[in-house]
């Protein structure tokens, strides 16, 4: 149950105009240093990747 609410969640949103393709992380993330150390922001796409294609998303925000 808590997964169809969460996709409902997301279909609304992407109704409203949400795009993951657009969602940007603040430069300052970037620029505060992690208990791993610094992130790139190369790492960060690649994990929102990673989460698109786990969660079935399209980049467009289409729950597939």
């Amino acid at each position: 149950m808590g997964r169809a609410v969460f996709e409902e969640k997301y279909r609304f949103k992407v109704g409203e105009g949400f795009d993951l393709a657009h969602a940007r992380v603040p430069k300052r993330f970037f620029e505060t240093v992690s208990t791993l150390g610094m992130i790139e922001p190369q790492t960060v796409e690649d994990m929102l990747k990673i989460y698109r294609e786990k969660r079935g998303w399209k980049l467009r925000g289409a729950v597939e």
